[in-house]
């Protein structure tokens, strides 16, 4: 965009969303979890290849989603175990 500061496009909920459930389904299949958080990233890069975001919009919505994936797995440590399990 020509004017970034109005665009609308921070942070990337997209790449936000992908990232958190790549995360989640990492922690919930660990022999896994390499290709589960590269293919979340993946979705990041697609989206600036695309002209949708820019990288610091995607940065962004990593951000956001590795933030709220720590903050689920610490409240509900017992419910993530248990589903490991």
């Amino acid at each position: 965009s020509t004017t970034p500061a109005t665009d609308g496009g921070f942070i990337s909920g997209h790449q936000a969303e992908a990232m958190r459930d790549a995360m989640t389904m990492a922690w919930l299949v660990p022999e896994r979890f390499q290709e589960m958080v590269s293919r979340g990233l993946e979705l990041g890069e697609n989206r600036i290849l695309a002209g949708m975001h820019s990288p610091l919009d995607v940065i962004g919505g990593r951000m956001l989603a590795l933030a709220v994936s720590a903050a689920n797995l610490s409240a509900y440590a017992s419910d993530a175990q248990a589903a490991y399990n």
